[in-house]
């Protein structure tokens, strides 16, 4: 919860450092992982965000808000940066 708050607040780092410490002391915690993953987004760390979301979807398979949000939007990002990162090396080679 408090993860969830530092995050409303923009305060990110210490909204990570928080979430990391939930899912230390339970690492089945869907809501943490689901946290921090939003937290690893916030900081561009789209592959870890995926991963944390991953995690959640694992330990509750019929969550909706983590399949059809969270994940769904990280792997969106994921394809948004590939598709940059392959016109901006396509423009280098021009």
């Amino acid at each position: 919860m408090k993860a969830q708050v530092l995050l409303e607040l923009d305060e990110i780092f210490p909204a990570i450092q928080s979430a990391e410490m939930a899912v230390t002391l339970n690492p089945r915690s869907p809501n943490s992982l689901q946290t921090l993953g939003r937290g690893q987004i916030a900081i561009g760390e789209i592959e870890m965000a995926i991963i944390s979301f991953s995690k959640a979807l694992h330990i509750t398979p019929d969550s909706e808000e983590i399949r059809n949000e969270d994940l769904c939007w990280a792997v969106d990002l994921r394809k948004e940066k590939n598709e940059r990162q392959k016109n901006n090396e396509s423009d280098t080679k021009e």
